[in-house]
């Protein structure tokens, strides 16, 4: 049959295309016939005028294809498999049509099936194409039935819109009714998207409601409408179970389950992707034809042409520019879905595991870098060519795998900020961090950039319920409340999805309203240059300028969307000045009041009308408390809940400053020196005991100031020895996050040993035994006791027995010093505050008994 055209080509990868998406569409119409999803409405319509009318003109134009091929096979002429392709293609247009029109479907006087509406409106564009090149003798490629079919696809195309716009008209009638017939008054977080029409979808001013409203009052998350149905939490999460379960008796692998999911919308994707490919060539192609008419010196049969020339580039620019952008939006929309599904997988899974407390880290790294990592590489498949994106996945891999480690560092940090601080750890881990980032930073450089993405003020809240969530998942399992916990992270995450839905949303409609402003001044200058006399310009150098304008609007779709990346990433910015405007804590050092290495000497404190509020709004905690705690001695705190125990502690670490008064430590007002200076004189065992990803060694000794067989000393005396040589590596032996290979009192146990390496003269036990068993608790005190003779040692009391033998015993009530004096003393007066605290602990006891 000889070497096929290239127009041909052409029909034949149209005709590929409509097939897969009719089946798609006709697919999804059984379904919808099936759940009972068509109406009276839709049945009422089918019968209606413009259905009637649209049905005629569809089968006037397959018959006219038809026919014009059959009467060439019968006078045994060469048939042309283009004309082939486009017959077929108009015969599975006029079945899907008929279908409907015979189930009540998809006919309900506006909403005709999708592919049925891109197939007239490519037609009535293609059609008319070929036909003015035909009359302008540019293209000899129209038939008698390209000619014949035109009027017809006009009338179609016509008929649409006239539905599409009496529907809108009826909408708006609805709207001018009176609210008290209204089911909902404030409708601006309803799907704005999936109810609009197909116009207002291609040119994205479904978003217009929400400039308005933005452009009256600040916008809140309420005023962002609600993403479309298919891309919600919970409707991505069922498609995806539905498809790994669908194959038999093997669970689909997750890579395939994602595509099969979401294999429609990748169809419609692709029709985009290759009309945007296709109107693309046109500009070149007609380049060549500006030029042959600007060369032509007969000035009197160039004008008309020129015009329709200047027409056709900004037609085809015109549907470049549509077609670029909804091609680009699907595919972060099919990225939005397949994140929404990840999420709640990841959930789901995380609350069935065991142990589930120590994963919680590792958790929030899936969702803040692993799922947005599957959500880039799918809109980079989708927009991007196949040696591209294998080139950016293998780099994105490295530059993730920096990103992890960085975050979990830093989310061990933020967690345990209390702790660093506490034991001025905080410099060292600092330095650690930029490390990490150093390492990331260095393969950014190489050549890489992601895309933009919503800031995390709707993110954080997701990652904090689930890791809140999956932290307490035990809890949450014995009270039975996890649907409720599982209703709320649904929300969240369609909470974030509708914020990166609008903004990526935003992106687009100001790309093609800026391109069409770009093609409407591509479309002057042409005009301009056919209507100037042929000697004004050489045709060479317009052919020039139209060639560079044609690839002017590439470079300006680059610069606005990198505007709107840094506008995007300016949030952060404004978000971290906020962060910044914090009131900090005191310098580390101050140079001119450092104290001596040898201080604290005896350690003796003193505390001078102390008052403690968290803030100038809030109560005062402690009220004017005055004490001297004796050097070298063992004191006792206890108190009811609430009565300023733990606030007394963070006062001696400066944790929070005084209002008034103030503590002296062997003389030295602690206010006057830097907190680092300060901290790494005390010591503490704090009440949850917090062990660092790592090793053994870094747990013990994370400023590398000692030497092994002072920690192996250390480990004897709190009989952790043994359980440290169970393990080959020994010293190097790793510690999860968290501690969690270990025990609670042996994590309690590693915390005593840290403070023992650290010979300092003061230590404080804040509640350090409360969350331990007896054999534990009364081997951190016997150790106490051996090790710490020389030292001043503050226990904040949870069991009344722990300080019964301490020197002396300060009892708090309400922010006041109730009693200071030694056990004995107290114990002898029965109506003491500390007395009355005792005999309800030993009566709490033999109650358990």
């Amino acid at each position: 049959m000889g070497q096929l055209p290239s127009l041909d080509y052409v029909r034949g990868a149209v005709l590929a295309v409509l097939l897969v998406w009719i089946l798609a569409e006709f697919v999804k119409l059984r379904r919808r016939r099936q759940g009972g999803e068509h109406g009276a409405v839709a049945s009422a319509q089918r019968r209606g005028l413009p259905a009637h009318i649209v049905a005629f003109c569809n089968a006037s134009i397959t018959l006219s294809h038809v026919g014009f091929s059959v009467l060439g096979v019968w006078k045994k002429e060469a048939v042309s498999l283009g004309l082939v392709f486009e017959s077929a293609s108009w015969l599975l247009a006029t079945l899907l049509l008929f279908y409907c029109k015979r189930e009540g479907s998809g006919v309900a006087c506006y909403y005709w099936p999708v592919a049925l509406v891109s197939w007239w409106f490519f037609s009535f564009f293609s059609e008319s194409l070929l036909v003015s090149l035909h009359l302008l003798h540019l293209f000899n490629s129209a038939t008698v039935v390209d000619f014949a079919s035109l009027p017809f696809c006009t009338i179609i195309c016509l008929v649409v819109v006239a539905m599409r716009l009496s529907k809108a008209n009826k909408k708006g009638e609805l709207d001018q009714q009176p609210l008290l017939l209204r089911e909902d008054s404030d409708d601006s977080s309803r799907d704005r998207f999936s109810s609009s029409g197909w116009w207002s979808q291609l040119t994205f001013r479904w978003l217009n409601p929400v400039f308005e409203k933005g452009y009256k009052v600040r916008l809140e998350l309420e005023h962002i409408p609600s993403v479309p149905q298919s891309e919600t939490a919970e409707q991505s999460y069922a498609l995806l179970q539905e498809t790994i379960h669908k194959q038999k008796p093997e669970p689909m692998p997750l890579r395939e389950a994602i595509i099969c999911a979401v294999w429609t919308p990748l169809v419609g994707n692709a029709v985009f992707a290759g009309l945007n490919t296709v109107s693309s060539y046109m500009g070149p192609f007609l380049i060549t034809y500006l030029v042959e008419l600007l060369s032509d010196k007969n000035t009197d049969k160039g004008h008309g042409r020129g015009y329709m020339l200047a027409c056709l580039f900004f037609a085809s620019k015109t549907v470049e520019s549509l077609s670029q952008r909804q091609w680009y939006f699907g595919a972060r929309r099919i990225g939005f879905q397949v994140r929404a599904a990840l999420m709640v997988s990841i959930y789901k899974k995380s609350l069935l595991m065991k142990n589930s407390s120590t994963v919680a880290g590792k958790v929030v790294n899936f969702l803040d870098v692993d799922v947005e990592k599957v959500v880039l590489v799918t809109v980079l498949v989708m927009v991007s060519n196949t040696p591209l994106a294998n080139l950016q996945q293998n780099l994105n891999v490295k530059i993730m795998e920096a990103k992890d480690s960085r975050i979990k560092a830093m989310a061990e940090a933020m967690k345990s900020m209390r702790i660093l601080k506490l034991h001025a750890w905080e410099t060292a881990y600092l330095d650690k961090l930029l490390k990490l980032r150093d390492v990331e930073r260095g393969w950014l450089r190489s050549s890489a950039r992601e895309l933009a993405r919503m800031v995390g003020i709707r993110k954080a809240p997701v990652l904090h319920h689930f890791s809140e969530t999956v932290s307490g998942a035990a809890t949450i399992r014995c009270f039975n409340q996890g649907e409720k916990f599982f209703t709320k992270t649904l929300a969240l995450i369609d909470d974030y999805t509708r914020i990166t839905f609008h903004n990526s949303a935003t992106v687009e409609w100001l790309c093609i309203r800026i391109n069409f402003l770009f093609n409407l001044v591509f479309f002057v200058m042409l005009v301009i240059l056919v209507s100037l006399p042929r000697d004004t310009i050489d045709p060479s150098l317009a052919g020039l300028a139209a060639t560079y304008g044609l690839n002017l609007n590439v470079l300006q779709a680059w610069v606005i969307w990198n505007l709107c990346h840094v506008e995007n990433k300016m949030i952060s910015v404004e978000r971290i000045l906020q962060f910044s405007t914090i009131p900090s804590e005191p310098p580390l050092v101050i140079e001119n009041c450092r104290p001596r290495e040898t201080w604290p000497w005896c350690g003796e404190i003193q505390i001078e009308a102390l008052q403690i509020q968290y803030s100038p709004e809030m109560p005062m905690v402690l009220k004017g408390i005055s004490c001297t705690f004796p050097g070298e001695k063992k004191i006792g705190v206890v108190g009811r809940t609430g009565s300023g125990k733990s606030t007394l502690i963070q006062a001696l670490f400066r944790v929070v400053e005084p209002s008034a008064g103030r503590i002296l430590i062997d003389g030295v007002d602690i206010s006057l020196l830097g907190v680092h200076d300060l901290r790494r004189r005390l010591s503490i065992i704090p009440q949850e005991p917090t062990l660092f990803q790592g090793t053994v060694r870094a747990n013990l000794d994370p400023l590398q100031q000692h030497l092994d067989t002072e920690i192996w000393e250390v480990l004897r005396k709190c009989r952790l020895e043994e359980i440290v040589r169970e393990d080959n590596r020994l010293l190097d032996a790793p510690v999860v996050e968290d501690g969690g290979n270990w025990s609670v009192g042996q994590r309690q146990l590693v915390c005593l040993a840290r403070v023992l390496l650290m010979r300092k003269k003061i230590l404080v036990l804040d509640e350090a035994t409360a969350s331990v068993d007896t054999a534990t608790d009364n081997i951190i005190q016997k150790t106490i006791r051996q090790e710490t003779d020389n030292c001043t040692v503050i226990t904040i009391a949870h069991r009344i027995p722990t300080v019964i033998d301490s020197d002396l015993v300060l009892v708090l009530g309400e922010g006041k010093i109730l009693e200071f004096d030694s056990p004995e003393n107290l114990l002898r007066d029965e109506s003491s505050a500390f007395s009355k605290l005792v005999m309800e602990f030993v009566g709490r006891s033999e109650g358990r008994h």
